[in-house]
């Protein structure tokens, strides 16, 4: 970074100037683990299934396996203390029903592993961040956009779609939005506690864990209750 290159002995006196860095050698796998997954074992566990689901006789739609489903949310939030409706992309190719009802300014899209990308990061700036802002324009004047320096949020069409709507595009530095990001220091931390306290509630209610055609109306509860709470306000 600073175009030098650190000596041998750099660091031993990192080390001692940090006496709360602690060095420690890489672990492969968990040694149980490495023998709990062998063939007579696996074997074993495929053999007790088929027989469970043949004595009770169970379908194949029957079966449930539990997994991780991941949710992008693309948010932004104004230097006044409003916020704006976020967007969702989900993984997969469909949204549930339940999604959309939730509320009809909210966009929902998909992508094959619930990550953003270049042109869904565009769409939700065309048909989410442009409209809303618009109509919050009361002066008339240029709306500057603060954002990161992910690779979806730079492409041409981006710059593009924002020059001709009168949209100030402004880069925080590389490797600085841990402390410049104004989202990462004052929303997220909130969110955060917020959408686990949610999920718990949402278990003990349910009996569950987050379902995915839940996700939106859940975080949106929890959206307003960490933006009520955040510190972001006062700062502002």
């Amino acid at each position: 970074m600073c175009q030098k290159y650190p000596s041998v002995k750099w660091i031993d006196r990192f080390v001692q100037r940090h006496p709360e860095v602690a060095l420690h050698h890489p672990s492969g796998i968990d040694p149980k683990r490495a023998q709990g997954f062998n063939y007579t074992i696996v074997k074993k566990h495929f053999e007790d299934l088929e027989s469970l689901l043949k004595q009770h006789d169970i379908l194949w739609e029957n079966i449930k396996g539990g997994s991780l489903d991941l949710v992008t949310v693309i948010e932004s939030v104004c230097a006044d203390g409003t916020s704006l409706h976020p967007g969702f992309i989900f993984a997969g190719g469909v949204i549930d029903r339940e999604s959309t009802e939730v509320d009809p300014d909210i966009v929902l899209a998909t992508s094959e592993n619930g990550w953003t990308s270049d042109y869904l990061c565009s769409e939700w700036f065309k048909q989410s961040f442009i409209p809303q802002v618009a109509t919050r324009n009361q002066s008339g004047r240029p709306i500057v956009l603060i954002y990161d320096g992910h690779g979806s949020h730079v492409t041409s069409e981006m710059i593009e779609t924002a020059i001709a709507h009168n949209i100030l595009l402004f880069a925080l530095p590389p490797h600085t939005t841990h402390r410049l990001q104004p989202l990462d220091v004052g929303i997220f931390g909130p969110m955060q506690k917020a959408w686990s306290k949610q999920c718990e509630e949402y278990s003990l209610r349910t009996g569950e864990g987050m379902q995915r055609c839940d996700v939106v109306e859940e975080y949106m509860k929890a959206w307003e209750k960490a933006f009520r709470e955040s510190t972001i306000l006062q700062a502002w």
